[in-house]
């Protein structure tokens, strides 16, 4: 299993959250954690599944002005000044069905007070041809600047196995259900 992970994180937490998926994603194969920065459009090309994530900034996803409103306050060394997965988003190539989950960190308040840019990334990655292999989930801060709260990196470590059974199923089932080219060997 191939998998790529993008993302982007103002104050370090939601980079936590990535690393933890990266770590559990390992034990099924190979995984290449990319910060958005650093992120080419091309990036997921080949890749069984692609990761997604973010900090939910103003209900959704990050812009230029709520990075440039961070980056005013206290935030990790390298945090992005630059384009977030908003922008990255908009160059993405179509998915061709490739499988997607995505994430977000957010204070632990009900949704719709708060918002999940999961949600959003979400959204962009189905009309761009991506297929949403489980539901976005959010991980959690106690304020906008972290930390996370306990139990998330178990949370997100959990998540992670959840995603890795769930992909190497579909491609056990993809796999399964592809005829021998013509002329094969039977044997």
């Amino acid at each position: 299993m191939r998998v790529v992970i993008v993302y982007e994180s103002i104050w370090g937490n939601t980079a936590m959250i990535a690393q933890a998926i990266a770590r559990r994603l390992e034990s099924f194969g190979e995984v290449r954690l990319v910060p958005v920065l650093e992120a080419g459009p091309g990036v997921a090309l080949g890749a069984d599944l692609l990761v997604v994530g973010g900090p939910t900034h103003a209900h959704g996803m990050s812009r230029a002005s709520s990075r440039r409103s961070a980056a005013g306050s206290e935030r990790v060394k390298g945090a992005p000044c630059g384009p977030g997965v908003r922008e990255w988003l908009q160059r993405l190539p179509h998915g061709d069905g490739t499988w997607v989950a995505t994430f977000d960190t957010r204070l632990d308040k009900p949704r719709w007070l708060v918002g999940a840019a999961s949600v959003a990334i979400s959204r962009r990655l189905k009309q761009r041809g991506y297929r949403q292999i489980v539901p976005p989930e959010s991980f959690f801060v106690l304020d906008k600047a972290g930390p996370l709260k306990a139990g998330e990196i178990d949370r997100a470590d959990a998540w992670a196995g959840l995603l890795g059974e769930r992909v190497a199923d579909e491609l056990v089932r993809k796999r399964a259900s592809t005829p021998e080219p013509l002329g094969a060997a039977p044997y």
